[in-house]
């Protein structure tokens, strides 16, 4: 698996190329693709946030991690798209 970021003035996306197909988002599925982001100290093995764990369509909530591991708040919304073996976020 290979991750590249890019940033501007308001928005970080991310593409993520595995070695395969992605397979599709299944209802419920909170494993399905989880991008972990640590921005600091703290939170779970030092990341405060996940994406991905909740996901509606094209749409995936950003949500803030307590030190177990759990989300307790959402943070925001990222647009996701998967094509092929390529995820964007």
């Amino acid at each position: 698996m290979q991750t590249q970021v890019v940033r501007d003035g308001k928005n970080l996306t991310f593409l993520i190329t595995c070695a395969r197909e992605i397979t599709p988002y299944e209802a419920g599925d909170k494993t399905w693709m989880n991008l972990f982001l640590g921005v600091g100290a703290g939170g779970w093995n030092n990341f405060q946030f996940v994406v991905n764990r909740t996901v509606n369509g094209n749409t995936a909530l950003i949500e803030r991690l307590n030190g177990g591991g759990e989300a307790v708040s959402t943070a925001g919304k990222a647009e996701i798209r998967v094509s092929g073996n390529h995820l964007t976020v």
